[in-house]
């Protein structure tokens, strides 16, 4: 199904083989329960990736308030460089993947399972603020303009540019590249194998 500028107040639920691709207009509830969904232009209220085989593009379009990825795939890549957000709101991952290869998200959190896979992927773009509580993180490329908080799990820093990052519990921080303002060790474990840091406060016994 191709939506390019009506309003859809019900709920848009893709299963199967089905794509729906909205290229205009608005959406109250995008569900992806296998398939493909497309958000092209135009917003949508939310997001929800439920399947393992469900995937979900967001270009130039928006997701105006929460993002929830319990399966499947979320990728943000904005076609158009501009300062909007593609998903504006919160984004909670407790399965499956986001990656973002260009464009503009909100706060990701991430609840991933540990199970060596990683859940969320920045290559390049901005992400508000990340707060990971397991799972595993990887920014590879572009911009953690907020506060990166590691409580469990792992983030590795390859090549992005981030301000302050902030360890605690089990969480482990890992720097191979890129570069962080300030370095907040509450707990955990800071590694910084390369790449630079402005600041580093160890804190916790």
């Amino acid at each position: 199904e191709a939506q390019s500028g009506a309003t859809m107040t019900g709920a848009v639920t893709a299963s199967g083989t089905g794509t729906y691709t909205q290229s205009g207009g608005t959406s109250t509830d995008l569900v992806n329960d296998g398939g493909t969904i497309n958000v092209d232009a135009g917003t949508a209220t939310s997001l929800t990736n439920n399947a393992t085989a469900g995937t979900s593009n967001v270009t130039d379009g928006q997701v105006t308030g929460t993002t929830t990825i319990n399966g499947g795939a979320v990728v943000v890549d904005q076609t158009t460089a501009d300062a909007a957000l593609e998903l504006v709101g919160t984004t909670t991952l407790t399965d499956g993947t986001l990656t973002v290869t260009d464009g503009e998200v909100g706060t990701v959190v991430n609840q991933g399972t540990s199970g060596g896979a990683t859940e969320v992927t920045l290559t390049a773009g901005d992400i508000a603020a990340l707060t990971n509580t397991s799972g595993d993180a990887a920014l590879n490329g572009g911009t953690v303009t907020g506060a990166t908080t590691v409580a469990a799990g792992t983030v590795t820093n390859a090549g992005a540019a981030i301000t302050t990052a902030t360890t605690s519990g089990t969480g482990t921080y890992t720097q191979s590249g890129g570069t962080a303002t300030d370095l907040v060790n509450d707990g955990g474990t800071i590694n910084v194998d390369a790449g630079t840091a402005t600041s580093l406060t160890n804190n916790a016994t």
